[in-house]
């Protein structure tokens, strides 16, 4: 699934940049943010709760 997400991130990344819009380049980064936050949650959850 990790990569799924990091390849769909890089074409989402490529796309935007060729489109050349700087509000789906924007949406694109918080769409990429969001994801790497959740990623992050879901590493340190396991961590958080065994403590």
């Amino acid at each position: 699934i990790q990569k799924l997400e990091n390849d769909l991130i890089q074409q989402l990344t490529q796309i935007s940049i060729q489109l050349n819009d700087p509000l789906i380049i924007k949406q694109v980064q918080n769409l990429t943010n969001h994801m790497q936050d959740t990623q992050l949650l879901n590493e340190l959850r396991p961590i958080i709760l065994s403590d």
